[in-house]
């Protein structure tokens, strides 16, 4: 399911299961690598909300929709800093992933 937001960023909503919307947190992802599922609407370097499990942590996130493309991240920020990927995810977290730059 796939609305636009506030702004008008695209907010892509994952499959959540039986989870109720109290236990979900919409954060914001910029990716300039593109996600392993089809994210309907994305595109990179884009402003896009999605909605998660309220406890997920950022490792399990870029599992969940890097999984295919793990390899080409080069850097992660959380709402401007590096962070650990055991680091939990907050309501309106802004999510910027980068790929990794070649050179010599």
């Amino acid at each position: 399911m796939n609305m636009f937001g506030e702004r008008g960023i695209i907010m892509q909503v994952i499959n959540t299961g039986n989870v109720p919307d109290k236990k979900l947190i919409t954060v914001v992802l910029r990716s300039h690598i593109n996600p392993s599922p089809n994210l309907e609407g994305f595109s990179i370097g884009k402003k896009m909300q999605v909605k998660l499990p309220y406890d997920m942590c950022l490792d399990e996130f870029l599992k969940t929709f890097f999984h295919e493309n793990l390899n080409e991240i080069g850097l992660i920020a959380i709402n401007g800093r590096m962070v650990n990927s055991r680091r939990t995810l907050s309501e309106g977290d802004f999510i910027d992933i980068f790929s990794r730059i070649a050179g010599g």
